[in-house]
C-alpha cells in the first residue's frame, strides 16, 4: 500500500475525540474543494457572459435568386432538358377570340362569322434544350350567317368553314371545306364569298399562333 493512501485512508479505530477531528478536518477540505471549483467555474461565466444576444439564433442572409429567364423553361429546369406544358385550354380560347365577330366582304349584303362551333385539338409548347416549339393540331368549324340583299328581297344565309390539320407541321396548308344551308341563288352567293374569305381566315389563325408562340 502507498503512502497517499495510507494519508487518505480514515482509521478503522480511533476515539471519538480523534474522529471528530478527522470529520472536521474532511469536512474542511471538502469545502476548500468545492470553493475552488465553484471560483473557478464563476470566473469563466464572469469572462464570457451569456446573455440573449450571445444565445438569440441568428438570421442568415437570404440568397439572392438569379434571374430567370421564362422563355428557358422553369426554373428548376436548370440542365434545359425536355420539358413539356399543355396550354390547349388557352390556345382555344385565342382562337375563339379571334375568329369569331370578323366580318366577310360579301357586296351582296351583309356575312360575318357568328361562332366557332367546332374546335377539337391540343397545343403544348416544349423547352428543349433552352430552345422553345409551340406544337398544335386542331379541326376548326366557322359559321357564317348573314343577310342576301336581292331585288325580291333578303333571304337570310348561313354557311360554315372546315379547317382539318391546322397544325404546326402543315404549313399553313390546311384541308379547306366550304357549306352552305340551302341551295337557292342567295345561297350560291354566300359560298362563293366564304370560298374567297379562306384566305383571310387563315391569316387569322396565324395570328394567334404567332401570339401564343410570343406569350408562351
Amino acid at each position: 500500500m502507498g503512502t497517499a493512501d495510507l494519508h487518505c485512508r480514515k482509521p478503522s479505530k480511533m476515539s471519538d475525540d480523534e474522529r471528530k477531528a478527522y470529520d472536521s478536518d474532511d469536512g474542511e477540505a471538502g469545502k476548500s474543494d468545492l470553493k475552488v471549483s465553484y471560483t473557478y467555474w464563476d470566473r469563466k461565466v464572469k469572462d464570457v457572459p451569456v446573455t440573449h444576444s450571445t444565445i438569440a439564433p441568428v438570421r442568415l442572409e437570404s440568397q439572392v435568386e438569379a434571374k430567370h429567364d421564362p422563355n428557358q423553361g422553369s426554373a428548376w429546369n436548370t440542365a434545359g432538358t425536355w420539358e413539356e406544358r399543355n396550354i390547349t385550354s388557352h390556345m382555344k380560347r385565342r382562337l375563339e377570340e379571334t375568329l369569331v365577330g370578323l366580318d366577310v366582304e360579301f357586296p351582296h349584303g351583309d356575312l360575318r362569322t357568328s361562332e366557332l362551333s367546332k374546335c377539337d385539338g391540343e397545343a403544348s409548347v416544349c423547352f428543349v434544350r433552352g430552345k422553345k416549339r409551340l406544337g398544335y393540331e386542331f379541326q376548326l368549324k366557322v359559321k357564317v350567317d348573314g343577310m342576301v340583299i336581292q331585288a325580291d328581297g333578303e333571304a337570310r344565309v348561313c354557311g360554315y368553314v372546315s379547317l382539318e390539320d391546322v397544325s404546326d407541321h402543315s404549313g399553313g396548308d390546311y384541308d379547306v371545306t366550304v357549306t352552305v344551308e340551302g341551295s337557292r341563288p342567295a345561297d350560291g352567293l354566300c359560298k362563293s364569298s366564304l370560298t374567297a374569305f379562306v384566305p383571310r381566315l387563315k391569316q387569322h389563325i396565324q395570328k394567334v399562333v404567332e401570339d401564343m408562340k410570343a406569350a408562351c
